[in-house]
């Protein structure tokens, strides 16, 4: 039997202005729930003749049920909308942390570890995420990492690849150029998340190119992003990961969610650098167990840059390493060629 009901929001504000492309997602209070949800506003214009598709993001997002998935409460419509009910999580998205620098290395493997953990079940139900960026991890209340977004979801085909025609703005793999994809280029992506996520925005997009035609080279010869180029403070062991993601050729990827989480896992982690980036450089904060906490600085003087190394314990900072660790007048490569040896000394 056909039931035919209705429902209703009261929208509160715009929420995540600027993450979505097509669409906008809104605060809003839903009297029959009696509490705030997040709602995403599809334009129907988007689907133009394509009606079948209207609920095609919802249903997917239901399909692919997981606690690293953001769930959705019910899909609906109006005369000119979709509409997606989902929970509204106060922390916002992933963007919120890198937006502003690097993410401490233990935010960057458990988020990576959660998506690659939401993605795997995305693949089990047969689709491609294909737009896996900072934007599209929400943090729930709990702090667990969210796949949030299926607008840019394809169903695979019986060979595991689908046809592209995804809008990708920062995180284009290789192979979408041509508009075929599979479930490598979702490890690109990831790949990407997590190299925004280590360096920082600031970083990463001083190496966009707003001339279409040069970023398409650069992501085709695999300049973009500089495999070659991370922070100092970045592990070793992560950046080989997440430059095996980055690859060129999907099959030098990891071929699965499963086993690119299996390499991300046994990253370890043996001091959890926070990173400030300040208009005259770079500061690094380490607090370390029954041991004096760690405190490095890249400062910029002039067009030179110097380095400093201290401990701090109850306030007070001392000099470490000054004949060793304290550098000046250099240039900024010379820094991260400089910090790379302090940060695996400092280990």
């Amino acid at each position: 039997m056909k039931v035919v009901a209705s429902v209703a929001y009261e929208k509160i504000r715009e929420i995540g202005v600027g993450e979505g492309m097509n669409s906008k997602v809104f605060l809003a209070n839903d009297p029959q729930l009696a509490g705030e949800i997040a709602v995403k506003e599809v334009p129907k214009l988007e689907f133009i003749n394509h009606v079948d598709r209207y609920f095609a993001e919802a249903q997917a997002m239901y399909r692919t049920r997981h606690d690293n998935i953001v769930p959705v409460h019910y899909a609906c419509e109006t005369t000119t909308h979709v509409c997606i009910a989902m929970p509204f999580f106060k922390k916002g998205s992933f963007a919120r942390m890198v937006e502003q620098g690097p993410a401490p290395a233990s935010v960057v493997l458990s988020t990576g570890l959660a998506v690659l953990n939401g993605l795997a079940q995305i693949h089990l139900a047969n689709f491609l995420h294909l737009d896996v960026k900072p934007s599209n991890v929400l943090v729930s209340d709990r702090g667990v990492p969210m796949i949030s977004d299926f607008g840019q979801a394809r169903e695979m085909s019986a060979t595991g690849i689908a046809r592209s025609s995804a809008i990708y703005y920062l995180g284009v793999p290789p192979e979408a150029y041509s508009g075929v994809v599979a479930i490598p280029s979702d490890i690109f992506q990831v790949g990407m998340l997590l190299y925004r996520a280590a360096n920082g925005d600031p970083y990463f997009k001083k190496q966009w190119n707003l001339d279409h035609a040069k970023q398409k080279q650069a992501t085709l010869a695999g300049r973009f992003p500089r495999r070659d180029s991370f922070l100092p403070h970045v592990p070793r062991r992560l950046r080989t990961v997440i430059r095996r993601a980055l690859r060129v050729k999907p099959e030098e990827r990891f071929q699965s969610a499963v086993e690119f989480s299996d390499a991300l896992g046994r990253v370890p982690c043996e001091l959890d650098w926070r990173t400030t980036v300040e208009a005259d450089g770079y500061t690094w904060q380490c607090h370390r167990e029954s041991q004096p906490g760690l405190l490095v600085r890249a400062i910029l003087t002039g067009h030179q840059w110097r380095v400093e190394v201290l401990t701090v314990s109850a306030g007070v900072l001392r000099a470490k390493g000054r004949s060793v660790f304290w550098k000046s007048r250099l240039s900024w490569k010379d820094v991260v060629t400089h910090l790379d040896e302090v940060f695996e000394n400092l280990r």
